[in-house]
């Protein structure tokens, strides 16, 4: 409590109360020149840009984040600047749906990876599919709680099957799930369910970008098309220089052919076409072994 006393007779409150006055001048502005639809009150945006600010500000001084203010400012006033622009474009209204959906959902996400972003995260995919008496299910718990046990949180997509065995594995406390809502998927698996690490989705686009944006390592189990899609997007992103480099694990049961049926397929078809380059799977770990994934994941971080 003192310390936010101080912060509110500080010369640092009162910079950002300066700065959002202005900003509210600049709105104003801006309603005159017709930039903005005049029926958005200027002082709803500048109060909200000032108690984003303002959060930014505390988590700063109490230790929690990085204070630069004149970037905060400038990304809120975009958001709300796109936000008015749309309406201004006729925009249809499903498209302004989509729009308003999107941003909850990431804002969602956002509050709930926002506590967790100093701790390493390994993303897991698999089978929705997959049931409990199969080594791929077993093979997700390990590795899950394998991983936790060496202090990672596991990211899944909170469905049943694959992701619900990596859940098992690393423990309710140890577990963030990003979920999707589909018809016959209508809740999240009983270890994430209820619990405020987990966010629902409606568009896939949200998730997989929560999915990939937070963590620090994959691991993908053999699975259908969610799962090849998936797997596909983390090779796309890597090759293209689109996320930075990550440990990629592709991780089979003892004798079992998927992932290298992926490999095959990838050299023969892929590179034989000359739509992918020889070494576009170099980084990539193809393994039957729980050990070798965990080391894999652990020592990429090591080196």
């Amino acid at each position: 409590m003192r310390l936010k006393d101080d912060y509110y007779r500080s010369p640092l409150h009162q910079m950002n109360r300066r700065y959002t006055e202005f900003l509210l001048e600049v709105v104003q502005e801006g309603v005159a020149a017709g930039d903005f639809r005049d029926d958005v009150p200027p002082a709803l945006v500048r109060d909200m840009v000032f108690g984003a600010i303002e959060h930014h500000t505390w988590n700063f001084l109490s230790g929690r984040g990085n204070l630069d203010t004149d970037r905060i400012t400038d990304q809120i006033t975009d958001i709300l600047g796109n936000g008015v622009r749309l309406g201004q474009d006729g925009t249809d209204r499903l498209d302004l749906k989509i729009t308003s959906a999107a941003l909850a959902e990431m804002r969602n996400a956002f509050k709930i990876f926002q506590p967790f972003q100093d701790i390493p995260k390994v993303t897991i995919f698999g089978s929705a599919r997959t049931k409990a008496t199969d080594p791929q299910y077993a093979q997700a718990h390990e590795v899950a709680a394998a991983l936790a046990a060496q202090g990672w949180m596991v990211v899944t997509g909170a469905g049943p099957g694959i992701m619900q065995a990596a859940m098992e594995g690393a423990g309710a406390d140890r577990s963030i799930g990003v979920s999707i809502r589909l018809p016959f998927e209508t809740r999240a698996n009983d270890v994430i369910h209820g619990d405020p690490k987990h966010v629902s989705m409606k568009y896939f686009f949200t998730r997989k970008l929560m999915l990939v944006k937070e963590s620090r390592a994959f691991l993908s189990v053999p699975g259908g098309f969610g799962t090849l899609d998936e797997t596909f997007e983390l090779l796309t992103l890597q090759q293209t220089g689109k996320a930075e480099p990550t440990p990629i694990v592709l991780l089979d049961v003892p004798g079992g052919t998927f992932w290298r049926g992926f490999r095959r397929f990838v050299d023969e078809e892929l590179v034989g076409l000359g739509t992918v380059s020889p070494d576009d799977l170099d980084r990539v770990l193809i393994t039957e072994s729980v050990t070798e994934a965990v080391e894999e994941i652990t020592g990429f971080w090591q080196n």
